[in-house]
């Protein structure tokens, strides 16, 4: 699949493309769409990238989700949950054996197939460190963000393998019940709750 954006790439990001085309290896082309080649114009302008098409997958959203599970995912249980959950830590865990952080780690980025393997997606907005160099991911959904870093600009920020972990433990959260984020909550104080102050300020309900 191509990946073309409406505007020119800067040359950081064309840069960062071409990293992560060499860094690729047969364990991150098994869990991710890995980026395998920069794309440019015939006149060398860099405008996007090729990476594998993954088939035969659905958004995580639509498993986590019970109504949309007995639909998109007839027959899944608990231990099929419990195998995608697992699956999805092992991909994660891949991302950082390789020297990337997933960063903005969110339900949009995980596919899941009937077999309850996931495939993750977007990797282009991963961080990675090359040789020394390490390229920032921009970008962050703040419910899926940990409290350390809410409010704070992405872009100047290199995050951590531990960032991902909470990230991590909200998507695993949805995905075993039912699509609940882990600090929504009915809030009996004045004013609204938004979920990002309450991981801001620990509201943990269970």
């Amino acid at each position: 699949a191509a990946k073309i954006h409406h505007q020119p790439l800067t040359p950081l990001r064309a840069e960062k493309i071409r990293v992560m085309a060499g860094m690729r290896t047969p364990q991150l082309d098994k869990l991710a769409a890995w980026p395998t080649t920069l794309l440019s114009l015939p006149s060398g302008i860099p405008i996007g990238l090729t990476m594998p098409r993954v088939i035969d997958h659905k958004d995580i959203h639509h498993l986590y989700s019970p109504k949309s599970r007995r639909a998109e995912f007839v027959g899944a249980d608990w231990r099929f949950l419990i195998r995608v959950a697992a699956n999805l830590s092992r991909a994660v865990a891949t991302i950082h054996d390789a020297n990337g952080v997933i960063a903005d780690i969110n339900h949009s980025g995980v596919l899941v197939s009937q077999d309850a393997r996931v495939r993750l997606i977007d990797c282009d907005s991963f961080q990675i460190v090359d040789a020394g160099k390490t390229y920032l991911c921009d970008v962050g959904v703040p419910t899926f963000t940990p409290p350390e870093l809410q409010g704070l600009l992405f872009a100047e920020i290199v995050r951590t393998p531990n960032h991902d972990n909470f990230g991590l433990a909200v998507l695993t959260f949805l995905t075993l019940f039912m699509g609940r984020h882990p600090l929504a909550g009915r809030y009996i104080g004045l004013g609204e709750m938004p979920i990002e102050r309450a991981i801001g300020e620990g509201r943990f309900a269970y």
